[in-house]
This record gives C-alpha cells, sequence and structure tokens, in this order.
C-alpha cells in the first residue's frame, strides 16, 4: 500500500543522511517500511524471534531520521496474516477453492 513516491521519498532521506534508520511519518506517527544500514544488521539479525526491529529504534533513537511523509498508508502493520487480510484488496479477498 505504500507507493512509489514514498518509497522515493525515504531513499532520497536514507542516501543524503549518515542515519542509521529513516522512518516514515504520518501526523507525527512513526511508520514503516523503516531503512535500516547495514552497520546494524547483525544486530537487527540477533533479536530474538519474537521481537520487533522496532527495539532496536529505541535503543538507537539518536540515530534515527524521521522523514514526515503525505500518506498514512505507512501506519498500516501487516506483520500478521489478519492484518494482511484485513488491509489487502477486496478483488483479492475471494476464497476460490479451485
Amino acid at each position: 500500500m505504500v507507493e512509489p513516491p514514498t518509497i522515493d521519498r525515504l531513499l532520497m532521506a536514507y542516501a543524503a543522511a549518515p542515519a542509521g534508520f529513516v522512518a516514515p511519518t504520518y501526523d507525527g506517527r512513526r511508520g514503516n517500511p523503516v531503512l535500516i544500514a547495514r552497520r546494524h544488521f547483525a544486530e537487527l539479525l540477533a533479536l530474538p524471534p519474537d521481537a520487533a526491529p522496532r527495539a532496536l529504534l529505541a535503543r538507537h533513537a539518536d540515530d534515527v531520521l524521521a522523514v514526515a511523509v503525505d500518506s498514512e498508508a505507512v501506519l498500516h502493520d501487516l506483520d500478521r496474516p489478519e492484518e494482511y487480510a484485513h488491509h489487502r484488496p477486496a478483488e483479492l479477498n475471494t476464497d476460490d477453492a479451485d
């Protein structure tokens, strides 16, 4: 649901700043996707399976660049199947048993 202009804005901010994390914000709320610099990959991969990457952002708050965007789509979290089912387009919400 995040459209190309939003992705472009995040990529440009990531390229222009030395921040370890670039996160979109909409109406003052942080959203997704968050771009993560390579220097944080080992720590990201070391997170326990049930931990969310937001733990890294909290741990490295001084290394997060917030980028205001014009789309509330960045606020939709689709980590769990029920969240995906709720937000997916109507034309994909058919249960065809072929």
